[in-house]
């Protein structure tokens, strides 16, 4: 039996939600998480952009560009500064303690040639907001609009969670017809015996306790039965996640492929949260849990947290 720690005790798990934004209605389609995570969890939010106002306005007549860089440049990008502030007042407003910021895409405390920041402008400042304060909670979705003048969302975000190690929220927004209107009910933590699958444990045990939501810890089995031991495990995790002071647990056996049942289950609870690192030990009985959280992400129905090993 697998016997460790799942709590961190009476400690703030996420000091700060740091939530980038690219300006398109369906990446501002994670704010009513943001607003909700913010106010239960008493955690400060940034709203964060990084704006290159030659790419903005290189699109769709690059031989304009010299022609509407200067003053259609400072307009949009008072613009975009004022949807930001409008973006965190109305957090404020819900009791989100919240600050905006602007970043230019040659800012001065990113190094551009570091080989550890390989990745595209936009996911390279995330990376590096995130790492500035420890217990740092990253929302973002999964698309934004496309086109040179926005980020493409889904490139960014992957770029993001495999260059940290900071838990990211993923939100499936586009080809999505679930009303994402921020409730979180249901935390579905997919399970596969290994500790590497658990340590997502403290994570979902702080969500379902700041947000009084249900705890749903599951097994998936492609066979007919799962064994005694893996339900006496699950029992214990169970038990231990009552003891940390989680309200409502449940546990359940699955059958199938792993993947596909998880999508399933929170096509069931359409106000869940799938929360799980993304790789379990392999092997005969093991999930391959990278694309096992691939596949979760892109296709379950509501937000799914990430915790990269």
């Amino acid at each position: 039996m697998v016997c460790h720690a799942i709590g961190k005790g009476g400690e703030q798990m996420y000091k700060r939600i740091l939530v980038p934004l690219d300006g398109s209605l369906t990446g501002d389609r994670v704010l009513p998480y943001v607003r909700n995570l913010g106010r239960k969890l008493d955690a400060k939010v940034k709203l964060f952009r990084v704006f290159d106002e030659r790419s903005e306005f290189s699109y769709p007549e690059p031989f304009l560009f010299q022609d509407r860089y200067g003053e259609d440049a400072t307009l949009y990008r008072n613009e975009v500064m004022t949807s930001l502030g409008m973006t965190k007042t109305n957090l404020e407003s819900a009791g989100v303690a919240a600050q905006a910021v602007m970043h230019e895409p040659d800012h001065p405390e990113i190094d551009m040639t570091d080989p550890d920041h390989d990745c595209g402008t936009p996911a390279q400042h995330i990376v590096a907001e995130s790492k500035k304060v420890p217990d740092t909670l990253i929302v973002l979705s999964t698309h934004g609009r496309a086109g040179l003048g926005r980020w493409v969302m889904g490139s960014v975000t992957d770029k993001v969670l495999h260059s940290v190690k900071t838990p990211m929220l993923i939100i499936r927004t586009e080809d999505n017809d679930a009303f994402l209107d921020g409730t979180m009910g249901h935390i579905i933590v997919p399970l596969d015996g290994s500790k590497l699958a658990e340590t997502i444990l403290p994570h979902a045990v702080a969500l379902a306790k700041g947000l009084n939501a249900t705890l749903c810890l599951v097994r998936v089995t492609a066979g007919d039965n799962l064994s005694l031991e893996a339900r006496n495990d699950l029992k214990w995790l169970a038990d231990r996640a009552r003891e940390e002071g989680v309200a409502e647990v449940e546990s359940k056996v699955l059958y199938g492929l792993p993947a596909r049942a998880i999508v399933e289950l929170t096509h069931k609870y359409p106000d869940s949260l799938v929360a799980m690192t993304t790789h379990g030990r392999s092997g005969m009985n093991r999930w391959l849990m990278g694309s096992v959280a691939d596949k979760v992400v892109r296709e379950a129905a509501g937000p799914v947290l990430v915790l990269r090993d």
